[in-house]
């Protein structure tokens, strides 16, 4: 996705982390990850970010949804040869946990 990551809405980013969460109350949800690929951006243009998307028909937590996102960006991260380090957060730090479920 051509996009800057400091463009990504900020309501879902985590200070120190190189992902970007747009989780909603609806179907969807979306994790935008920066890796920096400076070989694959061209002179003046914008650099690419990763976008994976959840379509969730299920009606899985916001917890889950951030598991899968975070556990599909690690595989798809791991071949991408990324020149940082992608950070993703745990799940209960992008959404607490609601004690009352423990």
């Amino acid at each position: 996705m051509l996009i800057e990551f400091d463009q990504v809405s900020a309501a879902g980013r985590l200070k120190g982390t190189s992902a970007a969460y747009q989780l909603d109350d609806g179907a969807l949800s979306r994790l935008f990850v920066d890796c920096e690929r400076p070989d694959l951006v061209k002179p003046g243009g914008k650099k690419n970010l990763l976008k994976v998307v959840i379509s969730d028909r299920i009606g899985f937590s916001q917890q889950s949804r951030v598991r899968l996102l975070n556990a599909s960006a690690k595989k798809v991260v791991a071949g991408l040869k990324c020149k940082n380090t992608v950070i993703l957060p745990e799940a209960d730090v992008v959404i607490p946990e609601d004690p009352r479920l423990k």
